[in-house]
């Protein structure tokens, strides 16, 4: 939907030889949030995407290290 709704505008106003610049801006605007909204989605779905994001903006890493004494 926010990818296919503003390019049907775009297709039509181009076709129809209509110009509204507040419209098109807007149009282009949601096809741009598009990758917003696929990272955010992408942050709050997978967790160990979201942990490494977490661990980089905190400036660490968290490793799980075990020390095998046998």
């Amino acid at each position: 939907m926010m990818i296919v709704l503003p390019i049907i505008y775009l297709a039509v106003a181009i076709s129809q030889d209509i110009y509204n610049q507040a419209a098109t801006n807007i149009a282009l605007a949601a096809v741009s949030m598009h990758g917003v909204l696929s990272t955010i989605t992408m942050l709050l779905v997978h967790k160990p995407y979201r942990m490494e994001t977490l661990a980089v903006f905190r400036m660490k890493r968290y490793h799980n290290t075990r020390i095998n004494t046998s």
